[in-house]
C-alpha cells in the first residue's frame, strides 16, 4: 500500500452533504403533505414516507470517500466486480487519474464465512499500512441513480473559483497551483450531463457561496438546452432567512417541488 501525500481536502464534498441533508430533512418534513390519505397498500410505491419516515430502507452510514492527510489522492469503498455484493477499497490518484485496489473484495469475507463484512467505516494509518475496519450487522440498501430524477441545490458553491476563500482555498490550495483539481470538483464542469429535474435556489446577498457561481452555472445549462426550475431570493443571505414571511416561502417552494415531480402515485424510475 503506498503513502498518502494529498495537501487537503476537497471542500466541495463538504457543501454537496449539507444540500443533501437539507434536502432530505425537507422531503421528510413534508412527505405527509404531499399524500391525503393512508399509505396506498401498494408496497410497489416508492413515496418519501417510506424512504425517510421509516427505518424500512435505512442506510449504512459509512463514509465512502476518505482524502488522504498527505498524499495526492483519496480512497473510497466501491462495489466490486460480481454480485456477491462485496466491496473493494481503491485508491485514486488525482494527478494520473489512476486507480489501484488496495484491499480487494474477498478480504473482507471473514475466514469460515460465505459473505462480506457490512463496513460501517475504516481507517487508515498515517503511512498507509495498516487499516481498521468497523463493521455492524445491519443491512445495506444499496442506491441505484437511475432511480433518482429529482434534485433540489439550496445556495449551492456550482464553481469552486467563486466560493468564499476563507474555506475554499484552506483546502484546495489557490486555484493557479491546481487548476484542475478546482475544475474537475465544480459541479458546473459537468452541466451538460443534467438528467431529470432540478431546481435551484440562491440568495442574490449570498456572501458565502457566491450568486455570480449560480448565475454561471445557468448559463451553462442554457448553453446545453437543459431546462430547470430557478427561484432567486432578492438581497438574501447564504442562510435566505431575511424578510418577512422568507422562511415560509422557502420551504413551500421545495415542497410544492417534490409533490410536483415525486407525486405520491409514482412509481420507482418513473
Amino acid at each position: 500500500m503506498r503513502s498518502c501525500r494529498f495537501p487537503g481536502a476537497n471542500r466541495f464534498f463538504e457543501g454537496v452533504l449539507f444540500h443533501c441533508l437539507l434536502a432530505l430533512c425537507v422531503s421528510a418534513f413534508c412527505g405527509g403533505i404531499c399524500r391525503a390519505g393512508e399509505p396506498p397498500a401498494d408496497r410497489s410505491l416508492l413515496t418519501l414516507d417510506r424512504i425517510f419516515g421509516s427505518n424500512e430502507f435505512e442506510t449504512e452510514k459509512a463514509p465512502t470517500t476518505q482524502w488522504c492527510k498527505h498524499g495526492s489522492g483519496y480512497t473510497t469503498l466501491e462495489k466490486a466486480p460480481g454480485k456477491d455484493g462485496g466491496r473493494q477499497l481503491v485508491w485514486h490518484d488525482l494527478a494520473t487519474s489512476r486507480e489501484e485496489v488496495l484491499v480487494p473484495a474477498h478480504l473482507f469475507i471473514p475466514p469460515g464465512e460465505s459473505g462480506p463484512l457490512s463496513v460501517k467505516g475504516y481507517s487508515l494509518s498515517d503511512d498507509g499500512s495498516k487499516m481498521l475496519i468497523y463493521t455492524n450487522s445491519k443491512r445495506v440498501w444499496r442506491i441505484y441513480p437511475d432511480l433518482y430524477h429529482t434534485g433540489m441545490a439550496v445556495a449551492p458553491v456550482p464553481n469552486q473559483r467563486y466560493h468564499d476563500t476563507i474555506y475554499q482555498e484552506r483546502y484546495m490550495g489557490l486555484p493557479g497551483d491546481n487548476a484542475d483539481g478546482y475544475r474537475r470538483g465544480s459541479p458546473i464542469t459537468y452541466a451538460h450531463q443534467l438528467k431529470g429535474n432540478l431546481l435551484l435556489v440562491h440568495g442574490t446577498g449570498d456572501d458565502n457561496c457566491h450568486y455570480q457561481g449560480v448565475e454561471a452555472l445557468i448559463n451553462e445549462l442554457i448553453a446545453h438546452n437543459k431546462q430547470f426550475t430557478m427561484m432567486a431570493y432578492p438581497n438574501r443571505t447564504h442562510s435566505i432567512a431575511e424578510g418577512k414571511n422568507t422562511t415560509r416561502h422557502l420551504y413551500g417552494l421545495l415542497t410544492r417541488f417534490l409533490c410536483e415531480k415525486m407525486p405520491a402515485d409514482s412509481k420507482p424510475g418513473k
